[in-house]
């Protein structure tokens, strides 16, 4: 036997090698199925949500102290004009507080136009409503990958919109193709629980046919290869398991055509819950307000007129953004099913109207 420690130490580099491969192929498989690509997509959000916070509320902190000085230093200068004048003359006194009221004013605008203040200072800010907390971060990471922008919080810092291309060259090919999948895995589940609904509601087994329906679950189950849809309206089937599995290959081997009516119905309804949520969170929102809000966000449109969590009377602003995103991050993907429904029913239609207008053959 070859005792050599060379050999020895050879053969377990060879064994490691080949260990760290195989884990590398399947942390790479798992990073391309559908669970893997979405926890990586998960892990990249909330790592975004991060990152802004880092970057941009040191200059956000910074932007509310210089507006409280700035009013600070208007105040004082009022109080200089009223105590310099000997003989208080209102069109004399009128003319020098203009005069500090304009600066005031034109630092309010650059304040806002130029380092996005929010309305808020040091002073007047509530604890927890930083415009650049973590949950404020997680809706602008959201909105970049969505390619939904808002454009309610946007960043000032020149680290932060380096960070945003690079975040957005990134995240938006993967949104999207984790979106596709999810899409995709969702419309297939739809789809098999319309054809177990269509089943559910014409399969069922009558008083009279009890007993065969008892005896016919102690036969052996039949090819499932062979199975199609008149097997399955005229075959009883032992089990719910077995009855899943036959459904199963029927949706493999036909077409099930969903209704364009229902995937309509399915974001009417979804557009029609946010309403009624947002309507009761937002104090000033009105149902209209909401249902706008709603469908400008799940079409991407994303104007950012209306954004819940950022009114500064009102409650559990940070809670809101979270549920924001949640809402958003749901709807696309309900949309993406709708979407590849859709695409089918459309398909087959068009197929259809090829063959009635003898474009294809049957």
């Amino acid at each position: 036997m070859d005792t050599d420690p060379d050999v020895i130490q050879s053969s377990r580099s060879v064994r490691c090698k080949r260990f760290i491969i195989k884990c590398l192929k399947k942390f790479l498989v798992f990073l391309i199925s559908q669970v893997g690509l979405t926890c990586v997509m998960v892990g990249y959000t909330i790592g975004g949500g991060f990152l802004f916070v880092w970057l941009e509320s040191g200059h956000s902190k910074e932007v509310r102290q210089n507006i409280g000085n700035i009013r600070h230093d208007q105040v004082k200068k009022l109080w200089d004009i009223t105590a310099s004048l000997n003989i208080l003359y209102e069109k004399n006194w009128t003319v020098m507080a203009e005069s500090v009221f304009l600066k005031f004013q034109t630092d309010i605008y650059h304040a806002v136009k130029d380092s996005g203040w929010d309305g808020q200072d040091s002073i007047t800010k509530q604890v927890g409503d930083e415009e650049w907390s973590f949950a404020g971060s997680l809706l602008y990471s959201v909105t970049v990958i969505t390619t939904i922008g808002y454009g309610h919080l946007t960043p000032r810092t020149m680290e932060g919109r380096i960070a945003t291309i690079f975040y957005a060259v990134i995240g938006i090919p993967l949104f999207m193709l984790c979106l596709s999948n999810i899409g995709s895995l969702m419309a297939q589940c739809f789809r098999l629980f319309w054809k177990h609904l269509k089943y559910t509601q014409f399969f069922k087994p009558k008083r009279q046919n009890q007993a065969n329906f008892r005896s016919s679950t102690k036969k052996p189950l039949m090819d499932l290869n062979q199975v199609n849809g008149s097997d399955v309206m005229t075959e009883t089937v032992g089990n719910e398991a077995q009855f899943m599995k036959v459904l199963e290959v029927n949706t493999r081997s036909e077409v099930i055509r969903i209704p364009i009516s229902v995937c309509l119905c399915i974001v009417a309804f979804y557009i029609f819950l946010g309403a009624l949520l947002f309507q009761q969170w937002e104090e000033g929102w009105t149902y209209m307000d909401a249902s706008y809000f709603s469908f400008v966000t799940l079409s991407t449109i994303g104007f950012g007129d209306l954004v819940p969590g950022y009114a500064h009377d009102s409650w559990g602003n940070q809670y809101k953004r979270v549920a924001c995103v949640l809402y958003l991050l749901f709807g696309l993907a309900l949309l993406a099913m709708c979407f590849e429904l859709l695409q089918s029913e459309v398909r087959e239609i068009s197929r259809r109207i090829a063959r009635a207008l003898g474009i294809v053959e049957e």
